[in-house]
């Protein structure tokens, strides 16, 4: 089995019935494996680097596209797409242990 590292997730505070927000809350999840898809250097009258990459989560760990994954390098993403492979396989039934999100980070 895969040992993962652990990472940090922001979830933005959701509105009251006035319209107000909380305070967003933190919470960790242990396990999530990273890799880096490609890496992309702008030049718009500063040096900007642009890392997109996969974040695979354990599947029974409750992460949202909206919260914002932060690794263990202090490094912070955007999830920028919806989950992938969390469900079972619908042939077999077996799971594979993950949910996949699409990440961007912009240095």
């Amino acid at each position: 089995m895969w040992r993962g590292k652990t990472w940090e997730f922001t979830r933005p505070a959701e509105q009251d019935r006035t319209g107000d927000y909380g305070s967003d809350s933190k919470f960790t999840v242990s396990g999530c494996l990273y890799w880096t898809s490609s890496e992309v250097e702008e030049s718009f009258g500063r040096n900007t680097i642009t890392a997109s990459g996969i974040l695979a989560v354990p599947h029974t760990k409750d992460v949202r596209v909206t919260d914002r994954p932060k690794s263990p390098a202090g490094d912070k993403f955007t999830i920028v797409g919806q989950a992938r492979w969390g469900e079972a396989h619908p042939l077999t039934g077996r799971r594979f242990g993950f949910k996949f999100f699409e990440v961007k980070e912009v240095q």
